[in-house]
């Protein structure tokens, strides 16, 4: 009786480990996406960045001429 208990509480855990391990799966597909969305915009925060400046510097300059 106590080995069919003790089989019994292993079955449900290697159930939940399984489920566990679908649901990991799952959040790293979501995670890498989440993190490949990241790097975009980090790029293109840095690009808005770069362009301002150099904008402003130019402006500066042309202002500067006239």
């Amino acid at each position: 009786n106590r080995l069919e208990s003790g089989l019994v509480k292993l079955q449900s855990c290697a159930r939940q480990v399984d489920d566990l391990k679908d649901k990991l799966a799952a959040q790293e597909v979501e995670l890498k996406q989440k993190n490949e969305d990241a790097d975009k915009l980090i790029k293109v925060s840095f690009l808005v960045l770069v362009l301002n400046f150099y904008s402003k510097t130019f402006s500066s300059y042309t202002d500067r001429r006239n």
